[in-house]
């Protein structure tokens, strides 16, 4: 990711056209600061995960998390060096419609509750969602607001896997949704803030109810298989 990143970088930095550099972070180059986080904790674009924490604890997903953290920080020295304009979202979970052939992670893990995956119950315990057409929205946003700089995260709902599973035995009768999350359950209250971004003028146009009803509606279209109740 690190060495991928640079490459691109390098290429913008050759190219006279390239006005700005909108760098796709992730969440998770944020939140996982190390074991004393307090539980209301709010994060907000001045937190970074612990690259040290990452590697001692190895949280589930430790490579993944390591690897968009230093690609981040790595790519903001070198556009800092190389006097690159370049502004960073940084996204949660991201949910929604989908164009590719197969289930993207991020779905497939939002949706655990619906299909039974209990693999990806472990990142659910205190989670934070995005739209993706709201993803998408931010990234033309930031590239047109001259004033942007730095980081910005972005995200609209946090919710645990205790209240999604309760908001999808609402709004999903007709399907079972798993119940019993042992460790995943979560005593955290933890938020990612964007309010950063919306104090630049950004407005979030899709719910959580809107995030989780595309998704279905795509994933049914593909074939995926939901947990039906009797």
């Amino acid at each position: 990711a690190v060495q991928g990143t640079l490459n691109v970088l390098k290429a913008c930095a050759r190219s006279p056209s390239v006005r700005r550099v909108i760098y796709t972070s992730s969440g998770s180059a944020v939140t996982y600061m190390g074991k004393d986080v307090p539980r209301n904790q709010i994060f907000n674009e001045t937190c970074w995960t612990s690259i040290d924490f990452c590697r001692h604890e190895k949280p589930p997903g430790w490579p993944y998390i390591v690897s968009k953290t230093l690609a981040e920080q790595t790519a903001a020295k070198f556009a800092k060096e190389n006097d690159i304009d370049m502004v960073s979202i940084v996204p949660t979970l991201v949910v929604g419609s989908f164009l590719t052939p197969v289930v993207p992670s991020s779905v497939a893990t939002s949706l655990a509750l619906l299909t039974g995956e209990e693999k990806y119950f472990q990142f659910l315990g205190r989670m934070s969602y995005i739209h993706i057409d709201d993803v998408a929205r931010a990234h033309i946003f930031l590239y047109e607001h001259s004033e942007a700089e730095g980081r910005y995260i972005c995200s609209q709902s946090d919710a645990s896997i205790e209240e999604v599973a309760n908001m999808l035995s609402q709004w999903y009768p007709q399907y079972k949704v798993s119940e019993g999350f042992g460790d995943a359950e979560s005593h955290s209250l933890h938020c990612l803030s964007s309010e950063r971004l919306k104090m630049l003028g950004f407005e979030f146009q899709y719910t959580l109810e809107d995030m989780f009803e595309d998704s279905i509606q795509n994933c049914k279209q593909e074939g995926l298989p939901f947990q039906i109740n009797n």
